[in-house]
């Protein structure tokens, strides 16, 4: 640039003294060295500055490739994990409750959990169901069942307030899969009277003999019915959850932990995502977090990877417990007792 100045110059001394046509001549040459200039600086560019800036393109474009890939990884980490719903136990109730007429007082009766197991499961070997096995927590919610009935002046499977017979039995602890009941009104004179009358019953002979109950609870107490001295006897049959495979609850336990631990990395992710997308992010900073981020998404795989095998174990778990649920009550609701 100082060349051409001083050409400019030397051009401007010269016109003060010279003819048009020198000044044309001058003006022509400048425009020439301006060309000249002008195009050195372009192949300057080119040569310099247009290859660096051509590699900060790439850098960019190469950049974004791999925030694609990176975030499509996460995306593709993210798999659902779904717990399959366990089946609710089975209840069972006699087709209306057996009521006794009878004018007998009640010094004659001879009613006793013992005489009601014994006589039950008499007629159970006779019709080649396995015998009923006395549960003490059952025999308990039967009782309770019948001085429930005996205290709120009501003789039904359900209270007044509309509450199954099954609740007492949850009470206890006892874990249900299938349950029954049978009750009575009324003094029978002994215990093989009282299983006779249900066994005539087809509702409660149903239950008397279903093959998939294993234990029962039994109740016969005297007390005062509606101003009447009488007895209200109560059998509870049940199938105990034991009866199926139940599902791993450790196992379960875990894959919550695992499940917990999973969302926490996720929302780790979903902030270093949320960084690597920035348009403004730098090719430094960029590999800062692509560290950091590969790093945690190991992490949620691997993780996911444990959750997901933990959880389609414990489906398979679940679905046999649910089979073996269904298959219980539909054998219950297909049974007929002949005789």
């Amino acid at each position: 640039m100082p060349h051409l100045l001083a050409m400019t110059d030397a051009a401007k001394s010269l016109s003060v003294s010279k003819p048009k046509n020198l000044d044309n001549y001058v003006k022509k040459i400048h425009t020439i060295q301006m060309k000249k200039f002008a195009v050195t600086l372009l192949l300057l560019v080119l040569l310099t500055g247009g290859y660096f800036t051509y590699l900060f393109l790439n850098s960019l474009q190469s950049l974004e490739e791999r925030q694609t890939r990176l975030i499509k990884r996460f995306e593709d980490a993210k798999l659902d994990t779904k717990s399959v719903p366990q089946k609710a136990p089975v209840f069972s109730k006699s087709r209306g409750p057996l009521r006794h007429q009878s004018s007998s007082a009640t010094a004659g009766v001879s009613l006793n959990p013992n005489g009601i197991l014994d006589a039950t499961n008499a007629m159970r070997t006779g019709y080649g169901a396995p015998p009923l096995k006395l549960n003490p927590a059952l025999s308990a919610a039967a009782i309770e069942r019948a001085r429930h009935m005996f205290r709120d002046g009501y003789f039904d499977h359900e209270d007044p307030e509309g509450k199954s017979f099954d609740l007492p039995i949850k009470m206890t602890g006892y874990q249900i899969l299938l349950s029954g009941e049978n009750i009575a009104l009324g003094n029978f004179p002994n215990s093989k009277a009282l299983v006779k009358a249900w066994y005539n019953s087809p509702g409660h002979k149903k239950n008397l003999l279903f093959p998939g109950f294993s234990e029962i609870g039994i109740a016969a107490v005297e007390g005062k019915y509606q101003g009447t001295q009488t007895w209200i006897s109560v059998q509870l049959f049940a199938t105990p959850r034991a009866s199926c495979t139940t599902p791993d609850l450790d196992m379960k336990s875990n894959i919550e932990v695992l499940r917990s631990n999973n969302l926490r990395r996720l929302e780790i992710l979903e902030v270093y995502k949320e960084s690597l997308e920035a348009p403004d992010i730098t090719s430094q900073r960029f590999e800062e977090l692509q560290e950091k981020f590969q790093a945690e998404l190991e992490r949620f795989q691997e993780g996911q990877g444990l959750l997901n095998e933990d959880v389609a174990k414990f489906n398979q778990q679940v679905a046999k417990y649910n089979e073996c649920i269904e298959t219980l009550s539909k054998s219950y609701q297909e049974f007929k007792p002949y005789g």
